[in-house]
C-alpha cells in the first residue's frame, strides 16, 4: 500500500505527478510530453530511480575533430569551436548540420556563447530544428537569443550566464530531430535523450509549447524557489564535535528517504577557516558505504563560505548550507558529520524524511571526493573525477582549482565514458571547454564579476585576488533531463589544459573534486574514504607559490643582489590596469630573465602606470633597472620619487626577448622609500599591436 507523502514535497502543478514514495507509472501508461518532461525537472526523487524509460544520455559538440582515439595525436587538440557534422544544401541555401538523431528522444540543453566569432557579434546565426523529418523547422532564430531568454523562453529554462547562455527546455520528438544553422557554427553543445524504439513521444510544437505555458510558469517559479519543509516536519539536533568526535544525524528506519539536511558549522576559534575541510560528512544506506566528502567541499566551500543557490544546494551568507538531493534507503541509514580538525566544532542541523516505497529502481545516493592534486601546466592530461563500476545515474560534479596565476586556467573539454565507450576509447560526451561543460564562456580572463547562481549551473568563486583569476575557482554543475544513467561502467575526466600562457612547468594548479550520482546496490568506485587529507590544511597560494619558484629558479639566471619585481605587488597602478607576474615561454628564452619572470604590464593608453615601492632605504641609494624588451612592447618613462629619470625607454625588440639595463643613478630615499614608476609613452610603430605592453624584470639596491 502507498503511503500518502505531504504537502511540502509536493509541486502545485495543473496536473499530477509522481511524488516521493510512490513508483513512477510505466512508459506505456502514458506518453511523454513537455509537461511530464518540465515537472520531471522539479521532482528530487526522479533521479532516485532508475528511468522508466531508460534513456541513454547524449551530446553532440563542436569539439576538434582532430581528437580521434584517447591517447592518439590531436587528442588534447584545442580551438573547438568549429565542429560540425556535415552541410547540406536547402532551397539553394547552404546549412551546417549540428546534430541529428533517428528515433524517439528529446532535447534537454542547448549551450552556447553569447558571442558569434567576433566578440562584438551579439545575434550570430539561425539555428533551425527540424522535428520528425518536416521540412520546416519548429523554430528558426538567433540561437544566442534563444539561449539567453530574449526569444519566446524566458528564465530560468533559458537564461544568460556570463558571456553564455543555456537552454534548458525540453523538446521532445517522435521518430527523429535534426538541428542545423544557416551559417558556419561556433561553439555548441547540445545534450539530449536516445529513447528506446518505440517510445510514445508527443513531438514538441509551438502549439504545445504555449499549451504548456501555465506549467512551465510554476516549473520555473519552482526551479528559482524551491519548496522547504514546514517547521514541524524538521527535526533538530545541536551539538559541539570535539577533535577526532563525531556527530549522529536522526534518521527513521527505512524505507524511507531524507529530503532536506541543513547545516550550519561554527569554528570555537575566531576566524578560522579550515573547518570548512576537516569536518566531513559521511553516509551510509542499508549498511553500504555512500557519502564521504568533507562539508565543505560538498557545499562548495572548501576555504570559505561563498553564497550560491542551485536547485539542489544552496548556501546562505551566514554560512547555512543547505542540500535537496534525495536519499532512500531500504532499511537503514546512517549519516554523520565527523571532525577531523583539532579544534571543537559546533554544528547545528536540521532534517526532513519522507516514507519512501523501495523497489528494483530504487538507488542510493553517492557523493566522493577527489582530495587536493597539484599540476603543472606542462602535462596534459586527462584528470579524473571519478570511476564508477555499476548501474547508475550521474547526476552532478563540482570542480575546485587554485590558481595562482591570475590568467585563464581551463582551456581543457570534459570527456565522458558509458559503458562501452571505455572498450572504443572515445567519450560519449567530448566537450568544448571547462568554462563551456559548465555553462558559460571565455572571451576575457575572468573575474568576480562573472559570478553566477542558476538552478542547474554556479559560478560559485573566480579567484579574485589581484582582480582576477589568482585563488580559488569554483564552478559547480547539476544534471536534471541531462541526467547520464549507465549500465556497468561510468567515467569523468576533465582535460587538464591551461591557458596557452601558463603552458609551462612553473605554473601550477591546484585541483580538487566532488561528484555525485545515484546508483543500485553493490556498485563501487575509484575515490575512497580520505581522512588524512581532509585533516591536513587546504593546499594554500603561498603553497603553490614556493612550489613553482623552486621549479622555476633551477638552473634560472638570476641577478645578484636583485629583488625580483615579479614577486612583489605593485602599490599603485591605473584603474583597470593588469598587470602580475608572468613566465614566458620557452621561446622568449626565459632565462635571460632574472629568476626566470618578470612582471607584465598589459597597458594600453597612454599614461597607463604601475608603481614600486622600496621599503627600508635608509640612505642614498643606486638603483639599477632592469627592463624587458620583446616585440609587442612600447615605450615607458620610468620615474622615482614622482621625478623623470632620463627620456623616455623605447622597449621594443623584434625577437628574441632582451633585458634593458638602466642605470637610474644615485637615488635619495624619501620618507625611507624609494618610489618606483613605469608609464606608458606610446608604442614604436615597428612593434606589434597593441604596441603598449611593457615588463619590469627586478631591481638593484646597492652602494653609491
Amino acid at each position: 500500500m502507498q503511503t500518502p507523502v505531504t504537502t511540502w514535497a509536493l509541486i502545485a502543478l495543473t496536473t499530477a505527478w509522481t511524488t516521493a514514495g510512490q513508483s513512477a507509472p510505466a512508459a506505456g501508461d502514458r506518453p511523454i510530453t513537455i509537461e511530464r518532461l518540465a515537472r520531471e525537472m522539479i521532482d528530487p526523487a526522479a533521479l532516485a530511480r532508475w528511468p522508466e524509460p531508460v534513456y541513454q544520455q547524449r551530446q553532440a559538440s563542436s569539439y576538434n575533430r582532430a581528437s580521434t582515439v584517447r591517447g592518439g595525436p590531436g587528442w588534447f587538440a584545442d580551438q573547438d569551436g568549429v565542429g560540425f557534422l556535415r552541410t547540406e544544401s536547402r532551397d539553394g541555401k547552404t546549412e551546417w548540420v549540428l546534430m541529428e538523431h533517428n528515433g524517439p528522444g528529446c532535447l534537454t540543453r542547448i549551450w552556447t556563447p553569447f558571442f558569434y566569432y567576433g566578440f562584438g557579434d551579439r545575434v550570430g546565426a539561425n539555428v533551425r530544428i527540424y522535428l520528425d523529418g518536416a521540412e520546416e523547422p519548429v523554430f528558426d532564430c538567433p540561437l544566442i537569443e534563444l539561449v539567453t531568454a530574449k526569444q519566446f523562453v524566458g528564465q530560468p529554462l533559458a537564461a544568460y550566464t556570463a558571456r553564455a547562455g543555456d537552454l534548458y527546455l525540453p523538446i521532445p520528438f517522435a521518430r527523429s530531430c535534426r538541428v542545423a544553422m544557416d551559417r558556419k557554427p561556433f561553439y555548441n553543445i547540445i545534450n539530449y535523450r536516445d529513447y528506446p524504439k518505440g517510445t510514445r513521444v508527443e513531438t514538441f510544437t509551438m502549439a504545445a509549447y504555449e499549451a504548456a505555458g501555465a506549467d512551465l510558469a510554476a516549473v520555473g517559479k519552482t526551479l528559482l524557489d524551491p519548496p522547504a519543509p514546514p517547521e514541524d516536519r524538521l527535526a533538530t539536533v545541536h551539538e559541539t564535535i570535539a577533535p577526532d568526535g563525531r556527530m549522529t544525524i536522526p534518521t527513521p528506519p527505512g524505507g524511507a528517504a531524507v529530503r532536506y539536511l541543513e547545516v550550519q558549522l561554527t569554528p570555537t576559534e575566531k576566524g578560522k577557516s579550515g573547518y570548512l575541510r576537516s569536518t566531513v560528512l559521511t553516509g551510509r544506506f542499508d549498511g553500504q558505504p555512500a557519502i564521504w566528502c568533507p562539508l565543505g567541499d560538498f557545499f562548495g566551500c572548501p576555504d570559505a563560505v561563498h553564497p550560491f543557490k542551485t536547485f539542489a544546494r544552496q548556501v546562505d551568507k551566514d554560512g547555512r548550507m543547505v542540500c535537496r538531493w534525495v536519499m532512500p534507503y531500504e532499511t537503514s541509514a546512517q549519516l554523520e558529520l565527523v571532525n577531523l580538525g583539532d579544534e571543537p566544532v559546533e554544528a547545528r542541523v536540521r532534517i526532513a524524511t519522507e516514507s519512501w516505497e523501495w523497489d528494483e529502481r530504487s538507488m542510493h545516493f553517492r557523493a566522493a571526493w577527489r582530495a587536493d592534486d597539484v599540476a603543472r601546466g606542462s602535462e596534459f592530461q586527462d584528470w579524473n573525477f571519478i570511476e564508477i563500476a555499476g548501474r547508475g545515474v550521474f547526476v552532478g560534479d563540482q570542480w575546485t582549482v587554485l590558481n595562482p596565476n591570475g590568467s585563464w586556467w581551463g582551456e581543457g573539454d570534459e570527456k565522458i565514458y558509458i559503458d562501452d565507450d571505455h572498450q572504443r576509447d572515445f567519450p560519449s560526451h567530448f566537450g568544448t571547454g571547462t568554462e563551456d561543460y559548465y555553462g558559460w564562456a571565455g572571451g576575457r580572463v575572468p573575474t568576480r564579476e562573472d559570478e553566477f547562481s542558476h538552478p542547474f549551473l554556479a559560478n560559485i568563486r573566480v579567484g579574485g585576488l589581484d582582480g582576477f583569476t589568482r585563488g580559488f575557482n569554483i564552478c559547480t554543475r547539476q544534471r536534471g533531463l541531462d541526467a547520464i544513467p549507465f549500465q556497468r561502467q561510468f567515467r569523468f575526466d576533465m582535460e587538464s589544459s591551461f591557458g596557452t600562457g601558463i603552458r609551462n612547468p612553473w605554473n601550477l594548479l591546484g585541483y580538487s573534486a566532488v561528484t555525485w550520482w545515484y546508483a543500485r546496490p553493490g556498485a563501487t568506485h575509484n575515490r575512497p574514504a580520505l581522512p588524512d587529507r581532509a585533516a591536513a590544511p587546504i593546499v594554500s597560494l603561498e603553497e603553490l607559490d614556493r612550489r613553482a619558484q623552486e621549479i622555476r629558479t633551477a638552473g634560472v639566471r638570476r641577478v645578484e643582489g636583485a629583488i625580483e619585481l615579479e614577486d612583489l605587488t605593485a602599490t599603485a597602478r591605473s584603474p583597470g590596469l593588469q598587470g602580475g607576474p608572468q613566465v614566458p615561454a620557452a621561446r622568449f628564452r626565459p632565462a635571460r630573465m632574472s629568476g626566470g619572470a618578470h612582471y607584465f604590464v598589459a597597458a594600453r593608453n597612454p599614461g597607463d602606470f604601475v608603481e614600486f615601492t622600496l621599503a627600508e632605504q635608509y640612505k642614498p641609494r643606486r638603483v639599477i633597472l632592469h627592463l624587458v624588451r620583446s616585440y609587442d612592447f612600447g615605450i615607458v618613462q620610468v620615474s622615482v620619487g614622482g621625478k623623470n629619470t632620463g627620456e623616455p625607454i623605447d622597449l621594443f625588440e623584434p625577437d628574441p626577448v632582451t633585458i634593458a639595463k638602466i642605470d637610474l643613478g644615485v637615488i635619495e630615499p624619501t620618507g625611507n622609500v624609494i618610489t618606483l614608476r613605469a608609464t606608458l609613452i606610446g608604442g614604436n610603430p615597428k612593434s606589434r599591436p597593441p604596441r603598449s605592453y611593457f615588463g619590469l624584470d627586478c631591481v638593484v639596491v646597492e652602494e653609491p
